[in-house]
């Protein structure tokens, strides 16, 4: 395992443990999100401005926010880690409003607006957040019984890009067609997903689509063989990686073997599960090394595009853990 690997495997398990104090009655998958949120950016987590955030946060937004639903720890994480957390907010809170233009509220669009108040001018809020409309519109057309809220932050991420939307849209399809092939026994949703990562890219669809296809086949091979509906949105990400798929999938499978054992990860009252433990790894895996060659300004943004894709990711594991707790409550 690399040294990267290893210390944002440390670095989760040590967080968990110091956001515990503040975290009690979240549960262990809840808890580790956001201890990973500080550890795939090299930060130590704090309990002291977790909770001063979360008090920001209740006086800043009505008990019946958005940004207070299933993913609220994981918006006050993303808050804390910021050096000035009310100026993020207030900044997040407005793209909100530029969203909530033309979208319905959901737990997804905080992260949305989160993703909009990075790095873009204010000024800008509404035409973007009309264009990320205007492709979540077209994608809902293109496949109703699969397109839900859970798309928009892909549909900003695209709307973000300097690609035009035709274009966009069309790798997107592409690669849901080309994945059909190799992955055709899981959903539509989980394809789409993957395109939605790969187009964001700019790469070769074609070629990426193959490394996803391989990197599916590595992890069956190593007996992954369960739940890997939840995994595969991730395999957009890994394939953006340099290393070749079988380098990819070691590497997340000795994450993953290191995490198991450490309390909370494993065990009869854990909630935390091997798939759940899998998209953790995956995600450390991601954030480390480098891209496919990427000149330095595309460079920058593909690091926002990844970090947010992560963060959706994490809070897609979040809200599905949550939602069961509460169904089977």
């Amino acid at each position: 395992m690399k040294t990267e690997t290893l210390s944002r495997c440390e670095l989760l398990i040590n967080n968990r443990e110091a956001l515990r104090p503040v975290m009690r009655m979240q549960g262990d998958t809840t808890q580790f999100s956001c201890a990973l949120l500080y550890a795939l950016n090299d930060k130590e987590a704090n309990a002291d401005v977790l909770a001063s955030v979360r008090q920001l946060l209740k006086q800043q937004t009505g008990v019946f926010s958005s940004f207070r639903g299933m993913g609220e720890y994981m918006i006050i994480a993303m808050l804390a880690m910021s050096d000035d957390p009310q100026a993020r907010l207030e900044k997040a809170l407005r793209a909100y409003e530029a969203l909530r233009k033309s979208f319905h509220a959901s737990d997804y669009l905080p992260l949305a607006a989160l993703t909009l108040s990075t790095g873009t001018d204010e000024s800008r809020y509404d035409e973007v957040a009309y264009r990320a409309f205007s492709l979540y519109q077209q994608i809902r057309k293109m496949h109703p019984m699969i397109s839900d809220s859970a798309d928009i932050s892909n549909c900003l991420m695209m709307a973000l890009s300097d690609t035009d939307d035709t274009t966009l849209l069309q790798n997107a399809e592409f690669c849901f067609g080309q994945l059909k092939e190799s992955l055709g026994s899981f959903s539509g949703n989980a394809r789409q997903a993957i395109g939605f990562a790969l187009t964001q890219s700019g790469g070769d669809m074609t070629l990426l689509c193959d490394k996803v296809a391989a990197l599916y086949k590595a992890f069956m091979a190593a007996g992954c063989k369960w739940s890997m509906e939840r995994l595969l949105p991730l395999l957009g990400a890994l394939a953006l990686r340099v290393e070749d798929a079988d380098t990819l999938v070691k590497e997340v499978l000795e994450a993953e073997a290191w995490l198991k054992p450490h309390k909370g990860m494993s065990g009869f009252f854990a909630s935390v599960d091997r798939a759940t433990r899998l998209c953790f790894a995956s995600l450390i895996v991601i954030s480390g090394g480098d891209a496919t060659g990427l000149a330095a300004n595309e460079a920058v943004t593909h690091a926002i595009q990844q970090q947010m894709l992560m963060t959706s990711c994490m809070i897609s594991v979040s809200v599905a853990t949550a939602a069961a707790t509460s169904h089977h409550s």
